[in-house]
């Protein structure tokens, strides 16, 4: 793993104003990193500032204090891009041109656009529907062009919020597999917000667990289990020992909020 982190986060702090005036504290001076191809999962109960984390990590959200850099800089559009539960795609698009808008928007000319698109497609293995809508995809297909999408730009850095919460059980499992063939075909670096302890020993190769609000970090825990990642790894006791590792923290968490 290499010395320097993709993405750093230091002593993170943000409070959203209230109608009434009061300040309400979501992050709590949260610090965590992730190095090249590494696959960052991330606990936490409900509202506890998962997502408000993210949006800071992507430069939609402006911290109060302390501060959040990908590749040593501060973040920016070209720098990340984001995943998330809803596949927030536009419907009147092709499936190809829903892939190529993000190129689009960052200057591509629409034929190289176009082309750039199509090799990402056969990435996630939707050539075939380039010419479909969404409406006409599976839940998991609309998923994958929207991280078909997202990769589309080469970003550093990829932010992933609960993307995989709206699919069936089945689905889902595939799509957790298809990320890490991911992962390991591009060397993505990702941070990944679930609210599934599987999921996040499936997917991980660390967990931070996270404090109910406002958000710190309770625990971190390297996920030792080997490459490639299999479904069959869901029964093994190692892969068991690591989910009550996970949920003992989160559990803590409870108990001192």
């Amino acid at each position: 793993m290499n010395s320097a982190p993709v993405f750093n986060a230091v002593n993170a702090r943000k409070a959203f104003v209230l109608p009434s005036g009061r300040r309400e504290p979501v992050l709590d001076g949260v610090s965590l990193s992730a190095f090249k191809g590494e696959i960052v999962t991330i606990l936490g109960p409900s509202g506890c500032g998962k997502s408000t984390l993210l949006l800071a990590c992507a430069g939609l959200e402006t911290l109060d204090e302390g501060s959040v850099s990908v590749e040593g800089v501060p973040p920016g559009a070209s720098a990340t891009a984001m995943v998330f539960q809803d596949f927030l795609l536009f419907p009147w698009r092709t499936v190809l041109d829903n892939v190529a808008f993000g190129l689009e928007v960052h200057g591509m000319g629409r034929a190289r656009g176009r082309e750039r698109a199509m090799e990402l497609l056969r990435l996630v293995g939707l050539e075939d529907s380039a010419k479909r809508h969404p409406f006409e995809l599976s839940g998991g297909m609309r998923q994958r062009v929207g991280i078909a999408r997202a990769l589309a730009v080469e970003p550093a850095l990829l932010l992933m919020d609960e993307p995989f919460g709206a699919l069936d059980a089945m689905t889902r499992e595939t799509m957790q597999i298809e990320l890490l063939r991911l992962r390991d075909a591009t060397g993505l670096t990702v941070l990944f917000v679930t609210h599934s302890v599987p999921e996040a020993v499936l997917v991980g190769d660390r967990a931070l667990v996270m404090s109910p609000r406002p958000a710190r970090v309770l625990a971190e825990l390297v996920i030792d289990l080997p490459r490639p990642r299999t479904p069959d790894m869901l029964t093994s006791d190692r892969f068991k020992a690591l989910e009550r590792q996970l949920r003992a923290a989160l559990r803590q968490g409870d108990a001192q909020s």
